[in-house]
Parts: C-alpha cells; sequence; structure tokens
C-alpha cells in the first residue's frame, strides 16, 4: 500500500454522525466517506460495499445492545478486517471503562484494532482529529497499540505557561533574566511599571495559525469587557488581532476603544465600519480602525440608527463570510456577539474554533445563563455550541455562596452542569476575572484591565490560552 495523504474515513457515532462528519470534514487531511449511526448498521453497510476506506472511526453513541452483543460484532469487524477490507484500521474512542476493558478483552491483541480511553466528561474535537490523524503521522496502519489519553501510564509533555489555577511556579535563575526579544510593548497609556508582558503564546502559536474566537453571553455578564481585554492581550502578544462588535445595540467597544470614535470625527465613513466590511470584507483595510500595531477593530459608530438598516445588512450569512474571509489575514478573530443572534448563526458555529460564555459566579448569573442557553439555540445547535464551550467567569467573587458552599470556578461549572439537561454535555472553566473597582473603572479610564495589573494580565492571558 502506497502513502497515504487524504484519510477516508467511515464514522460510527450515533445521532452525532452530522454533525461529527461536518467537524472532522473540515481538515484537510480528512475524507469522511460514510457514517452509520450504529455499529450494528455499519457492519451491515461496510459488509456489502467493500467502500475504499482507511479507518473506521466508532465513538460511544453508536453502541447498541449490552456489552455481549458489542462483543459479538466486534468479532465480525475482525473477520471483516482481515477479509475484504485488509488495510482497514478501527479506532474506538470511549470515555466508558466497561466498554474499554471489553474490546481490549476481545481484540486488544489485535494491531489492526485500537481503542483510546478519554478520561473526561465530553471528548474534544480536537482529540478525535488527533488520533484520526495518527496513521498519516507515521504513514503505517499498524504501528501503535492501545491508548489511553488523560489516563495512560506516557502522559504528553505539558507546554510552559501559567497553570489555570493556583500559583506560578518559581521561575529559574534564567527566567529570572530579563530578555528584550522576549518582551513587547502593550500601549502607550498603562502605567509605567507594566508595559512589558512575555510573549508566551507567540512563542508556541506559529504565525500562520487562525482562531476564530466567539464572546458571548446574557445581559451584563461582562461580554465586552472580556471580549476587548482578549483582544488586548492577544496583540499585546504579538499576534494579529481582529475585534468584530456585533452587538449592535449597544456597541460597547465604543466605549472601551475612544480611538475609534476619535477616527471617526476625522473619517465620518469610518461610522459604518461593520456594515461596509460585512457588504464587501476585502475592504477592512480601509474600513476598521486601526487600535494599535497589531490589533483592528470593525464596529458601528453610535451616530449609526437606522434599525431598518442594521436588520437588513447584519445578517447570518454575511456574518459568515466576513469571519471566513478574514480570519486566514489574522492570527487572532474575537466577535463580541450577544447569544440570541449567535443561535441565529449556525454555519458561523461550525466555523468558530471555540466560544467563551460569560457569567458571573452567582444564582442568578447561573441561571440566567442556562435559560438563556436552553431558549435560544434549536435542539440540534447545542451539541455543537457545547462542543466549543468554555465558560469565563466574570466579576468572580471568592465570597459568593450557594448552600453554605463557596461558588468556586470548580462548583459553578458543575451547578451549570445539573440545571435541567441544557449543560448535558458538561462545561468546563476557561478561566475567572475577579471583580476589583478597577472593573467598573475601564471605560472611563480607558485603561482595559490586562494593562493595569499583573494579576489581572495573568487571569486574561490564561482565558485566552484556553481559548485559543
Amino acid at each position: 500500500m502506497g502513502v497515504i495523504t487524504i484519510l477516508k474515513i467511515h464514522i460510527i457515532a450515533g445521532s452525532s454522525c452530522e454533525l461529527l462528519s461536518q467537524i472532522l470534514s473540515k481538515h484537510e487531511e480528512i475524507n469522511i466517506v460514510g457514517y452509520d449511526k450504529t455499529i450494528d448498521d455499519a457492519i451491515n453497510t461496510l459488509q456489502n460495499t467493500y467502500r475504499s476506506i482507511d479507518e473506521v472511526l466508532l465513538i460511544d453513541q453508536g453502541i447498541t445492545g449490552n456489552l455481549s452483543d458489542f462483543e459479538t460484532v466486534l468479532k465480525s469487524f475482525k473477520e471483516l478486517l482481515y477479509g475484504p477490507l485488509r488495510d482497514v484500521e478501527f479506532k474506538f474512542v470511549t470515555k466508558e471503562p466497561q466498554y474499554h476493558q471489553a474490546f481490549n478483552q476481545t481484540v486488544g491483541n489485535e494491531r489492526k484494532f485500537k481503542a483510546y480511553f478519554i478520561d473526561k466528561i465530553k471528548i474534544p474535537a480536537s482529540t478525535l482529529i488527533d488520533i484520526c490523524l495518527e496513521r498519516l503521522k507515521s504513514n503505517d496502519p499498524v504501528t501503535m497499540g492501545n491508548n489511553e489519553l488523560n489516563g495512560a501510564s506516557e502522559q504528553p509533555k505539558k507546554k510552559k505557561g501559567f497553570p489555570f489555577f493556583g500559583r506560578r511556579s518559581d521561575p529559574t535563575p534564567a527566567q529570572r533574566e530579563p530578555n528584550n526579544q522576549a518582551f513587547s510593548r502593550i500601549s502607550d497609556n498603562q502605567p509605567q511599571d507594566y508595559q512589558y508582558q512575555e510573549k508566551t503564546i507567540s512563542m508556541i502559536m506559529p504565525s500562520n495559525m487562525s482562531r476564530a474566537i466567539a464572546i458571548t453571553g446574557h445581559r451584563g455578564s461582562g461580554v465586552t469587557s472580556t471580549a476587548a481585554n482578549l483582544a488586548v492581550e492577544s496583540s499585546s502578544q504579538g499576534l494579529r488581532t481582529l475585534l468584530i462588535d456585533l452587538d449592535t445595540c449597544f456597541r460597547g467597544q465604543n466605549l472601551y476603544f475612544n480611538k475609534f470614535g476619535d477616527e471617526v470625527d476625522i473619517n465620518p465613513d469610518l461610522a459604518a465600519s461593520l456594515i461596509k466590511c460585512l457588504l464587501k470584507p476585502d475592504s477592512y483595510n480601509i474600513n476598521s480602525c486601526r487600535i494599535n500595531e497589531n490589533l483592528s477593530l470593525i464596529t458601528l459608530a453610535y451616530s449609526i440608527d437606522s434599525k431598518d438598516k442594521l436588520f437588513e445588512f447584519i445578517t447570518p450569512k454575511r456574518v459568515l463570510n466576513l469571519v471566513t474571509m478574514l480570519k486566514p489575514k489574522f492570527n487572532t478573530v474575537i466577535l463580541d456577539i450577544p447569544l440570541e443572534f449567535l443561535a441565529e448563526c449556525y454555519e458561523l458555529l461550525i466555523h468558530l474554533d471555540s466560544i467563551g460564555l460569560c457569567a458571573n459566579n452567582s444564582m442568578y448569573s447561573i441561571i440566567n445563563s442556562a435559560k438563556m442557553v436552553g431558549d435560544s439555540f434549536e435542539s440540534e445547535d447545542l451539541s455543537v455550541f457545547h462542543m466549543k464551550t468554555k465558560l469565563v467567569i466574570t466579576k468572580f467573587n471568592e465570597n459568593n455562596k450557594h448552600q453554605n458552599k463557596k461558588l468556586t470556578p470548580e462548583f459553578t461549572c458543575d451547578i451549570l452542569n445539573d440545571i435541567g439537561e441544557i449543560m448535558d454535555t458538561g462545561i468546563h472553566c476557561a478561566g475567572i476575572v475577579p471583580y476589583t473597582r478597577e472593573f467598573d473603572l475601564q471605560i472611563d479610564s480607558g485603561k482595559k484591565l490586562c494593562t493595569t495589573s499583573k494579576e489581572y494580565n495573568t487571569h486574561y492571558l490564561g482565558i485566552l490560552k484556553n481559548l485559543l
């Protein structure tokens, strides 16, 4: 068999087949040639068609019946893979220990069969992509044995940087030495003693890599502040950053970036920046506001007040076109987008790399967030939203409690996951933004929190890294 350049994969994924097919197909080295909802359907399909494939990918949702039935159909696959489909690998990704054990007992010694145990509430799409692409990296269909991810005896090396929660480890003497090449100026209006920041992201993120991140949440949850600070933090890391303000009702980015208003005074045509870029995305160079060397802003001035025109021009299709056309030109595209409008943009959901859902660690905010997500999204869209979403806890108050238990980030996520079935796939925390008086002074002072103190900078840097 020759060298494989594009993997042809048949997936077995229950009701998630179509969604998983769309997500995996976005990768240029993966071609989904077919799918079945159940493992029983798949064995019949492949026995009858003998289609040209390289891999069969099974996840838990594709299993029907009891463990004995599962073992029986695995034996049928064994006959198939050593017969007509002799060049095919069978990969099983599971969160269930009993399925993992049954798989190993039945075909664990067969090199064509590989099991991956994922000890997480939900399996990230990026993990599935990495599993699919293992074969391309080695160009050998049978070089690797069974695996356990996040539970294996040999763990992957961790990237250097800040741990998410907890203290940063003490630097070595070499790390304490200043290195001018490893620092970048953030902005001109921040305190003199905090003008530089280590480039911890740009060092690990290739210059040709791009990410699209949506920041959303209920009103008052800190969406605009989070989007503004993440955009400034991203640009300070040397990443080419575009911030798109899609909150056409409040247009809060005007308040966080006074430079936009100053530019509109000089060039009134810039007032309709968002509309002009939606109509003609390749005009972003002249219709966006350059905040600093690495950061551009697309928004609307308050002088644009025709609601009819806004509804006419700002449509999900145009937003999708804008994001997909400009994403390759930037390292980071950050959207400040209302939750209700994001729910209307199903195709945009597919193209987003991650979503930051903002909420406070209070029962009001948690319940409001869960209710808005449930009310805004159609059931078939929720799985996409869940797969890409992490919680950003803004205005975090360590003294907030529920039933005499402190609302820690972990407890806040647990409550959000437990409310009905809205977050049934599990949501994890991307980071916290502690509440201080400075939080409410950002608009008046014009200074973003991430530039005012090392503590805030560390928090926003952590959130950004977890969303990239």
